[in-house]
Protein backbone atom coordinates (compact mmCIF):
# COMPACT_ATOMS: atom_id res chain seq x y z
CA UNK A 1 0.00 0.00 0.00
CA UNK A 2 1.32 3.41 -0.96
CA UNK A 3 -0.07 6.65 0.44
CA UNK A 4 0.84 10.24 -0.32
CA UNK A 5 -1.94 12.72 0.50
CA UNK A 6 0.02 15.75 -0.71
CA UNK A 7 1.09 14.81 -4.23
CA UNK A 8 -0.07 12.57 -6.98
CA UNK A 9 2.29 9.76 -7.84
CA UNK A 10 2.81 7.43 -10.74
CA UNK A 11 3.68 3.78 -10.35
CA UNK A 12 5.01 1.16 -12.75
CA UNK A 13 5.83 -2.48 -12.13
CA UNK A 14 8.26 -4.28 -14.44
CA UNK A 15 9.14 -7.95 -14.68
CA UNK A 16 12.74 -9.16 -14.79
CA UNK A 17 12.72 -8.86 -18.61
CA UNK A 18 11.97 -5.15 -18.32
CA UNK A 19 8.39 -5.50 -19.54
CA UNK A 20 5.89 -3.15 -17.93
CA UNK A 21 3.18 -5.28 -16.32
CA UNK A 22 1.29 -2.65 -14.29
CA UNK A 23 1.01 1.12 -14.64
CA UNK A 24 -0.98 3.66 -12.63
CA UNK A 25 -0.82 7.44 -13.09
CA UNK A 26 -2.06 10.31 -10.93
CA UNK A 27 -2.61 8.29 -7.78
CA UNK A 28 -2.58 9.30 -4.13
CA UNK A 29 -3.14 5.84 -2.65
CA UNK A 30 -3.08 2.34 -4.10
CA UNK A 31 -3.12 -1.29 -3.02
CA UNK A 32 -1.19 -3.66 -5.26
CA UNK A 33 -1.93 -7.38 -5.35
CA UNK A 34 0.65 -9.52 -7.14
CA UNK A 35 -0.62 -12.81 -5.71
CA UNK A 36 -2.00 -13.90 -9.10
CA UNK A 37 1.13 -12.85 -10.99
CA UNK A 38 3.66 -15.44 -12.18
CA UNK A 39 6.45 -16.25 -9.75
CA UNK A 40 9.56 -14.17 -10.23
CA UNK A 41 11.27 -10.88 -9.58
CA UNK A 42 9.52 -7.58 -10.17
CA UNK A 43 10.69 -3.99 -9.89
CA UNK A 44 8.34 -1.29 -8.60
CA UNK A 45 9.08 2.28 -9.68
CA UNK A 46 7.28 5.15 -7.98
CA UNK A 47 7.63 8.75 -9.11
CA UNK A 48 6.41 11.31 -6.57
CA UNK A 49 6.90 14.41 -8.71
CA UNK A 50 10.50 14.99 -7.68
CA UNK A 51 12.18 11.62 -7.15
CA UNK A 52 11.99 8.09 -8.52
CA UNK A 53 12.01 5.26 -6.01
CA UNK A 54 12.71 1.67 -7.07
CA UNK A 55 12.05 -1.45 -5.02
CA UNK A 56 12.59 -5.10 -5.90
CA UNK A 57 9.77 -7.53 -5.08
CA UNK A 58 9.99 -11.33 -5.22
CA UNK A 59 6.73 -13.20 -5.89
CA UNK A 60 6.96 -16.80 -4.71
Amino acid sequence: ELQNPYQTMSLQIYNVLGEKVIQHKNINEIDIDLSNSPKGIYFVKVYDGTKIYTQKIVVQ
